[in-house]
């Protein structure tokens, strides 16, 4: 029985970690194949995520911002962050929204 909670609390605890996205407030703080990408929804923390892949939803136009975000605790100023998707990786091109 030991085991199968031990089991369990470590599958749970690696499946978190493997799907946590990472906190950002400029390009340097994500990876080479990732770019710093902030939600809509208030309260949104900047995040690391993948460049879009073939296939991937996109936003044409998708241009790098300077922005301050306005949380209950301070104020984060974030630069190079994009708008909830990152751009197209590679030599792909965003067109009709989706990575091609």
């Amino acid at each position: 029985m030991n085991h199968l909670l031990v089991f369990s609390c470590l599958f749970f605890a690696s499946t978190v970690l493997a799907s946590r996205s990472w906190e950002c407030s400029k390009p340097g703080e994500c990876g080479p194949n990732e770019c710093c990408v902030v939600g809509v929804i208030p309260y949104s923390y900047p995040r690391c995520e993948p460049f879009g892949q073939e296939g991937s939803t996109c936003i044409v136009g998708n241009e790098p911002e300077i922005r301050v975000l306005f949380y209950k605790s301070k104020p984060k100023l974030v630069h190079g962050v994009y708008r909830k998707y990152c751009p197209c990786g590679g030599s792909l091109t965003c067109s009709k929204e989706i990575c091609q």
